[in-house]
């Protein structure tokens, strides 16, 4: 377990060094945080900070990439009054340095004792965090997360993978026809228009059980996944996609009748877990080909 010792007084570095070696602690010593940045420490010692700046500098350790998880005792010089009502605040413990060589090993064992009971309440919160994550994302097998709304890129990763974890799957990838004509000529606020009334087409067709679909970036498109390898039914739920779109009639641009708004879709088959990326690539390249054929079409990768 290593001690960091954080002293304004580099003269003293050596000595903190020899101090809490001679008590089998590992240490490193340094002016500040950063100088010690690099390498986590569960203990860091902060020697006689200024009464002035004592609040800033516990702040800064509880954010810093290497202390924030670390039990921090503060060795107090003539000013400990003014320190303690900081230290209490911020959950450090106060150490006064009259009587330090006699108590400071017993506080290093008792703040040791502290970080492990923090790092297993991490530990525990952080995998109960990661169960109600799963909960949520698998506590409806509906393609949607609920009132209508896609799932969000990253919940659709993760569904995917438990989805081929079950079995063979079918992804399509849809998106506007001419997404970077219709960016360039109306904007990206009216084309985020058009993309929220697309999306809520996609969301009102209806899905069979265990089918997901989600987003795909901020104007990526969207991605349908399909349990098993049926080749007709994925193919049909493309079309009826596309279909929808169409007869909702969309325009980018109510007042030009050209620019209505149609779909392409591009579908691969994704055979085992572990293929999801080889099939989205797949499903990527199909999709640019319907896209490049006038639009409103359907293309296999396989």
């Amino acid at each position: 377990m290593l001690v960091a010792v954080i002293d304004r007084d580099a003269g003293r570095h050596g000595a903190w060094r020899e101090r809490l070696a001679a008590l089998g602690w590992a240490a490193e010593a340094g002016t500040d945080a950063d100088a010690l940045s690099g390498r986590a420490a569960e203990i860091v010692l902060l020697v006689e900070p200024p009464a002035a700046g004592i609040a800033r500098a516990l702040a800064g350790l509880a954010v810093h990439g290497d202390f924030a998880a670390a039990t921090v005792l503060v060795v107090a010089g003539a000013d400990a009054a003014l320190l303690r009502h900081a230290c209490r605040i911020a959950g450090a413990v106060l150490l006064e340095a009259a009587g330090l060589d006699l108590s400071l090993d017993g506080h290093l064992r008792l703040a040791a004792r502290l970080a492990g009971e923090t790092a297993r309440r991490r530990a525990l919160e952080d995998q109960r965090r990661r169960l109600e994550d799963e909960r949520l994302a698998l506590r409806s097998l509906s393609p949607f997360a609920g009132g209508g709304r896609l799932l969000s890129e990253s919940a659709g990763r993760y569904r995917a993978q438990r989805l081929l974890a079950a079995g063979p799957a079918i992804v399509i990838h849809l998106a506007l026809d001419d997404l970077g004509h219709w960016r360039a000529g109306y904007g990206r606020d009216a084309l985020r228009a058009t993309l929220d009334r697309v999306e809520a087409r996609l969301a009102a067709v209806p899905g069979s059980l265990g089918d997901m679909i989600h987003v795909r970036g901020e104007d990526g498109g969207w991605g349908l996944w399909l349990a098993g390898n049926d080749r007709a039914m994925a193919s049909a739920s493309a079309r009826q996609m596309l279909d929808a779109v169409v007869r909702a009639g969309l325009h980018h641009a109510p007042a030009r009748p050209e620019s209505l708004v149609t779909l392409s879709a591009g579908v691969a088959t994704a055979p085992r877990e572990g293929s999801a990326r080889q099939a989205e690539a797949a499903a990527d390249s199909s999709l640019r080909l319907a896209a490049s054929l006038g639009g409103n079409r359907i293309r296999w990768a396989d």
